[in-house]
């Protein structure tokens, strides 16, 4: 197999694809209750969201991830796909013109993400190691606070105000 180095993602894109697998198969009800909507069984399910040693480097086929997505209720792992590329979805009829996010709620929204992210991995380090539980868990927390400031970056980015 070849260098990490070579490859083009990064160990922090694919945990964010593993976060993103992790919680898509529990919004739509476990790897359990998903399996019945994909050609998959749940131990391969849970392999995909699986950050172990062994599974480090297995990912969900695309067809499988647009299954559970729709099992979920919303393309969680299309939008971490999107996100990392730089880009966001939105749904079909909404319009670059709809109504923004204030500012306001978009900092507060930052602020409550990136605290809820710092108070997992505080609680996580409290014993001075993170086990996989707790990392899972960060992970999560990391990646919510991820996209609400990416939200934040596409606001300023977009504004074209001066202040």
């Amino acid at each position: 197999m070849g260098s990490d180095n070579a490859r083009p993602t990064s160990l922090a894109d694919r945990a964010r694809l593993k976060s993103a697998t992790d919680r898509a198969l529990r919004e739509a009800g476990g790897a359990e209750c998903v399996q019945h909507a994909t050609r998959v069984r749940h131990p391969a399910l849970s392999k995909y969201a699986s950050s172990g040693d062994d599974f480090a480097d297995r990912f969900m086929p695309l067809d499988i991830a647009l299954d559970v997505d729709r099992a979920a209720g919303r393309p969680i792992i299309l939008a971490t796909l999107a996100a990392l590329q730089g880009y966001e979805l939105r749904p079909f009829g909404e319009s670059e013109e709809a109504p923004r996010p204030d500012w306001s709620a978009l900092l507060a929204g930052v602020t409550r993400e990136t605290a809820e992210a710092s108070v997992a991995l505080l609680e996580a380090l409290s014993d001075g190691k993170i086990d996989t539980r707790e990392r899972k868990h960060c992970l999560v927390e990391v990646e919510e606070a991820s996209h609400a400031l990416l939200r934040l970056q596409k606001r300023l980015a977009d504004s074209g105000e001066s202040r």
